[in-house]
Protein backbone atom coordinates (compact mmCIF):
# COMPACT_ATOMS: atom_id res chain seq x y z
CA UNK A 1 0.00 0.00 0.00
CA UNK A 2 1.33 3.15 -0.80
CA UNK A 3 -0.26 6.46 -0.36
CA UNK A 4 -2.17 8.35 -2.77
CA UNK A 5 -1.00 11.45 -4.94
CA UNK A 6 -2.78 13.85 -6.74
CA UNK A 7 -2.35 14.80 -10.67
CA UNK A 8 0.22 16.46 -9.33
CA UNK A 9 2.40 13.76 -7.43
CA UNK A 10 1.66 14.88 -4.34
CA UNK A 11 0.43 12.62 -1.16
CA UNK A 12 -3.33 12.92 -0.56
CA UNK A 13 -4.13 11.28 2.71
CA UNK A 14 -7.46 12.62 2.47
CA UNK A 15 -7.92 9.79 0.08
CA UNK A 16 -7.20 7.32 2.47
CA UNK A 17 -10.68 7.90 4.40
CA UNK A 18 -12.41 9.17 1.35
CA UNK A 19 -12.30 7.86 -2.35
CA UNK A 20 -11.84 10.40 -4.58
CA UNK A 21 -14.23 9.04 -7.36
CA UNK A 22 -16.92 6.68 -7.19
CA UNK A 23 -15.69 2.97 -7.18
CA UNK A 24 -13.99 0.88 -4.29
CA UNK A 25 -15.30 1.57 -0.95
CA UNK A 26 -12.11 2.61 1.76
CA UNK A 27 -12.54 -0.52 4.83
CA UNK A 28 -11.29 -0.13 8.11
CA UNK A 29 -7.80 -2.24 7.02
CA UNK A 30 -7.30 0.00 3.54
CA UNK A 31 -7.65 3.28 5.44
CA UNK A 32 -5.41 2.22 8.46
CA UNK A 33 -2.45 0.90 5.65
CA UNK A 34 -2.99 3.94 3.41
CA UNK A 35 -2.77 6.38 7.09
CA UNK A 36 0.67 4.19 7.83
CA UNK A 37 1.81 4.76 4.37
CA UNK A 38 1.73 8.25 3.95
CA UNK A 39 2.68 9.18 7.52
CA UNK A 40 0.62 12.10 7.18
CA UNK A 41 -1.96 13.58 9.34
CA UNK A 42 -5.69 15.22 8.16
CA UNK A 43 -5.98 18.54 9.53
CA UNK A 44 -9.84 20.30 10.35
CA UNK A 45 -9.07 23.75 8.73
CA UNK A 46 -11.17 26.12 9.93
CA UNK A 47 -13.19 24.02 12.64
CA UNK A 48 -13.03 25.44 16.24
CA UNK A 49 -14.67 22.63 18.25
CA UNK A 50 -12.99 19.88 15.88
CA UNK A 51 -9.81 17.87 17.23
CA UNK A 52 -6.42 19.14 16.11
CA UNK A 53 -5.49 16.38 13.34
CA UNK A 54 -7.11 13.12 12.54
CA UNK A 55 -4.22 10.42 12.38
CA UNK A 56 -6.87 7.32 11.98
CA UNK A 57 -9.97 6.72 13.47
CA UNK A 58 -11.01 3.65 16.23
CA UNK A 59 -12.38 1.28 13.77
CA UNK A 60 -14.59 -1.51 15.69
CA UNK A 61 -18.17 -2.57 17.15
CA UNK A 62 -18.96 -4.86 18.88
CA UNK A 63 -23.31 -4.65 18.31
CA UNK A 64 -24.36 -3.24 14.89
CA UNK A 65 -26.81 -0.93 16.59
CA UNK A 66 -23.48 1.26 17.53
CA UNK A 67 -22.28 1.77 14.47
CA UNK A 68 -21.83 5.25 13.15
CA UNK A 69 -24.70 6.42 10.42
CA UNK A 70 -23.57 9.69 9.05
CA UNK A 71 -27.69 10.44 7.65
CA UNK A 72 -29.10 8.45 10.77
CA UNK A 73 -32.67 8.35 8.78
CA UNK A 74 -30.84 7.42 5.24
CA UNK A 75 -31.80 10.43 3.19
CA UNK A 76 -28.92 11.75 2.18
CA UNK A 77 -30.39 14.67 -0.39
CA UNK A 78 -27.31 16.53 -1.86
CA UNK A 79 -24.77 14.24 -2.51
CA UNK A 80 -22.56 16.46 -4.25
CA UNK A 81 -22.38 19.30 -1.68
CA UNK A 82 -18.84 19.66 0.40
CA UNK A 83 -19.05 19.12 3.76
CA UNK A 84 -16.44 21.69 5.16
CA UNK A 85 -14.57 19.50 7.64
CA UNK A 86 -11.62 18.59 6.10
CA UNK A 87 -11.02 21.58 3.45
CA UNK A 88 -12.77 22.14 0.61
CA UNK A 89 -12.16 18.36 -1.01
CA UNK A 90 -14.66 15.62 0.56
CA UNK A 91 -18.58 15.75 -0.28
CA UNK A 92 -21.68 14.49 1.17
CA UNK A 93 -21.51 11.16 -0.97
CA UNK A 94 -17.93 9.99 0.08
CA UNK A 95 -19.23 11.11 3.94
CA UNK A 96 -21.96 8.89 3.48
CA UNK A 97 -20.03 6.45 1.62
CA UNK A 98 -17.09 6.63 3.97
CA UNK A 99 -19.29 5.32 7.35
CA UNK A 100 -21.54 2.80 5.42
CA UNK A 101 -18.39 0.92 4.60
CA UNK A 102 -16.56 1.44 8.16
CA UNK A 103 -17.37 0.37 11.76
CA UNK A 104 -17.21 3.76 13.80
CA UNK A 105 -18.32 3.50 16.97
CA UNK A 106 -21.57 6.11 17.04
CA UNK A 107 -20.75 7.59 20.67
CA UNK A 108 -16.81 8.75 19.05
CA UNK A 109 -15.95 12.48 18.61
CA UNK A 110 -15.92 11.92 14.76
CA UNK A 111 -19.06 10.55 14.89
CA UNK A 112 -20.66 13.32 16.15
CA UNK A 113 -18.74 15.55 14.34
CA UNK A 114 -19.75 14.08 10.66
CA UNK A 115 -23.37 14.22 12.22
CA UNK A 116 -23.39 17.59 13.46
CA UNK A 117 -22.15 18.71 10.02
CA UNK A 118 -24.73 16.04 8.16
CA UNK A 119 -27.44 19.10 7.72
CA UNK A 120 -25.57 20.30 4.65
CA UNK A 121 -26.21 17.20 2.90
CA UNK A 122 -30.06 17.29 3.72
CA UNK A 123 -29.85 14.86 6.42
CA UNK A 124 -32.77 15.08 8.67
Amino acid sequence: QSCPVNSQGNPTPLSCYFELTKGVPRDAKYIEDCVESCDAQITYKNCKFCPNNLNALNFGIDDPADKCIFCPNYDLKYPDRLVPLFGDDVKCWQMQTFFDFTDVHKNTQNCALAQQMNYICGCE
